[in-house]
């Protein structure tokens, strides 16, 4: 816990740094140039801002599962995925999310579990550069061992991020938000008794699976 603490501490002063020197830098901007349009300089310090808040909500969310560790219980995955789905299409509308394969089946997996595949469906949106961002789940079930598959059609995770992911980098101040958000994901799933793989999609993106224990 010390240790995250410590990681928390360099990697929000990081971000804070570099997000508040857009802020101020754009801010100074505007009042220097009152008569000119200044819609591109609010729309960045906008950005930086929601970055910022985007930040402390996930740092926030990794202290209370590292200080108050939950228990796991059956989750009905169906009505998680769909309440996935219609917050990510209100918030990209212009996106396209698929839900495939098994539907009505329970997972044993702590509640934050919906937080967890958010976060997989949101990363593969967000990151993409298609008029219309597509993501699909997948949903497949062997014996006593859930697969949730999240492809998207994006750039790939890097390489920083994706050993974060596994569990094989420990987190630096050189990863953004999205690289906190899959450390989240990592201690959600650990939690959870699960497991995670990376692949690479066909012809482009990546496929992350979450492996869990399943209850009948």
């Amino acid at each position: 816990r010390e240790n995250q603490l410590r990681v928390f501490d360099r990697v929000l002063r990081h971000n804070l740094r570099n997000n508040m020197n857009v802020v101020l830098g754009n801010a100074e901007w505007i009042r220097e140039n009152p008569d000119t349009d200044h819609d591109k300089a609010a729309h960045r310090i906008l950005d930086a801002g929601n970055d910022l808040v985007a930040l402390a909500n996930k740092e926030r969310r990794i202290v209370e599962l590292a200080m108050n560790p939950q228990h796991m219980q059956p989750v009905e995955l169906a009505p998680v995925l769909e309440r996935i789905r219609e917050a990510i299409l209100d918030q990209y509308p212009d996106s396209e999310i698929n839900i495939e394969g098994t539907r009505e089946v329970t997972v044993q997996a702590i509640p934050e579990i919906e937080d967890a595949i958010y976060e997989l469906v949101e990363n593969g949106i967000e990151h993409q550069s298609r008029e219309t961002p597509r993501v699909t789940v997948t949903v497949h079930e062997e014996a006593d061992v859930l697969s949730v598959r999240v492809k998207d059609e994006g750039p790939g995770i890097p390489e920083m991020e994706r050993s974060v992911l596994l569990g094989e980098h420990d987190i630096t101040p050189l990863l953004h938000g999205s690289g906190l958000g899959l450390w989240l994901v990592k201690h959600i799933v650990t939690q959870s008794g699960g497991r995670l793989a990376i692949e690479e999609n066909d012809p482009v993106g990546s496929i992350v699976e979450v492996r869990f224990p399943t209850t009948r």
